[in-house]
């Protein structure tokens, strides 16, 4: 698979794997997680709404491969297992870590029923996915599930982008997703599309624009696509960075670190009915400190 960001053999020894398809430019297509369903068969989660655009960029780097591309978008789905925790509305991080597993999600469904199952790939607080037939549902009430209101959320409250929504085809590099962060990039496999302004700019470049989880003071309308009310500025005017997508108080964004991160200021959006405030968080499961970030913000 030398089109993805991630290495193909991981997926010989976990359960699935995080990865991106890109472009020549090294820009984020498609974002896509891998289940192992056998050594010769696996299955390929991605927004629906790209299916056939999905479908289409693995034909094209098939070669001469013997692999066959079926789509399964009629008789497969996928559920987010994730037992439900008292939560407060902070990004911090809730008491998943120690409680996240309670639930027998083994017992929700027969097992002839699944079709591949895995922690998932990107962290472990979004809990387990489970790959089902089309219209299968679970053996006992909702009790201690997340169902996609609440996981969508939740992946705002993280910081995760997912699907064309957060992440516009061609619009951001992986870095700028948390990719690094998030097991979805190798820097130690061959050759693939975009592999060299990604590794150039992880191993000398500095990531000045991240997603990053947003908290809103009141709940934003909702908001045409492409507005430039999308735009977060701080108290002088200047953008500092662009929302990608909200639900209720929640939402994510494309960030400028220096602005949001190292030097917290008030920062707004700008609606018709007013302005709302926003909070910028930097995400629990990011790793304690960036080198190369801090020795370039040093030098400026």
């Amino acid at each position: 698979m030398n089109h993805l960001s991630e290495q193909r053999g991981e997926t010989n020894t976990t359960p699935s794997i995080f990865a991106l398809m890109l472009n020549h430019l090294g820009r984020v297509l498609y974002d896509v997680i891998i289940f192992r369903q056998s050594p010769t068969s696996f299955l390929v989660e991605c927004d629906a709404r790209v299916v056939a655009e999905v479908c289409k960029h693995f034909n094209m780097f098939r070669i001469r491969k013997k692999v066959d591309v079926v789509r399964s978008l009629d008789e497969l789905e996928i559920w987010n297992v994730i037992w439900k925790s008292t939560e407060s509305e902070s990004a911090d991080p809730p008491s998943v870590e120690q409680s996240l597993f309670r639930c027998d999600w083994e017992l929700l469904f027969d097992s002839d029923k699944v079709s591949v199952s895995s922690k998932d790939p990107r962290l472990a607080s979004l809990g387990r996915r489970i790959v089902v037939g089309k219209g299968v549902e679970p053996k006992y009430g909702s009790s201690g599930l997340s169902f996609d209101s609440d996981y969508t959320t939740r992946r705002y409250r993280y910081g995760i982008g997912e699907g064309i929504s957060d992440l516009p085809p061609g619009n951001c590099f992986p870095l700028e997703c948390n990719a690094d962060y998030l097991h979805g990039v190798s820097f130690h496999k061959g050759c693939y599309i975009g592999q060299e302004l990604t590794a150039r700019t992880h191993h000398t470049g500095v990531v000045r624009k991240r997603l990053l989880p947003l908290i809103f003071k009141s709940p934003l309308r909702s908001c045409a696509e492409d507005s430039e009310e999308l735009l977060v500025r701080n108290e002088s005017g200047k953008a500092v960075g662009r929302i990608r997508s909200h639900r209720e108080r929640f939402g994510i964004g494309l960030m400028r670190i220096a602005d949001c991160l190292r030097q917290p200021q008030k920062l707004f959006v700008e609606q018709t009915d007013g302005r709302v405030e926003v909070e910028v968080h930097r995400p629990f499961w990011w790793p304690v400190e960036a080198p190369k970030e801090n020795l370039a913000a040093s030098k400026n």
